[in-house]
This record gives structure tokens, C-alpha cells and sequence, in this order.
């Protein structure tokens, strides 16, 4: 929170494998063997894009065994 809030009005490049902080950002980018392959908003692109539910889906069986993520 603390760490949101001094980023706040600030362009902010982050470079992650991890999903859960996806929400919080305006823009997600979906980039494999270096090309951008999908762009848009975290709850754009999970209703979208079956590869990026799948990756999300994927992050929450590793991390949180039974908790899925709904849609698509």
C-alpha cells in the first residue's frame, strides 16, 4: 500500500512473473520470446485472452491450491 501510493501520477515499468500485482496497474502487457502479444487492462485481458486466463489459472493452482479464477 505505502509503496502504491508514493507511485501514484507516476509511469511505472514492472517487469514480473507474478500475477497478483497485475490488477493494481492501468496496462498489462502479455509479451512472449520478447514480442508484445496481447495489451490491455488486467480484467480485459482475462476475459479475452484464454492465454492469459490460462497463465493467470495457472499462477493461482501453484500458489493457492483451489482457488481458480472465474471467466472465460
Amino acid at each position: 500500500e505505502y509503496i502504491m501510493e508514493g507511485l501514484k501520477g507516476k509511469t511505472v515499468l514492472l517487469v514480473t512473473h507474478q500475477v497478483d500485482f497485475l490488477p493494481a496497474f492501468d496496462s498489462v502487457l502479455l509479451i512472449s520470446d520478447g514480442v508484445i502479444q496481447q495489451a490491455g487492462r488486467y480484467h480485459q485481458l482475462l476475459s479475452s485472452s484464454q492465454e492469459f486466463h490460462d497463465l493467470v489459472n495457472a499462477h493461482k493452482k501453484e500458489n493457492y491450491a483451489g482457488s481458480y479464477v472465474e471467466g472465460v
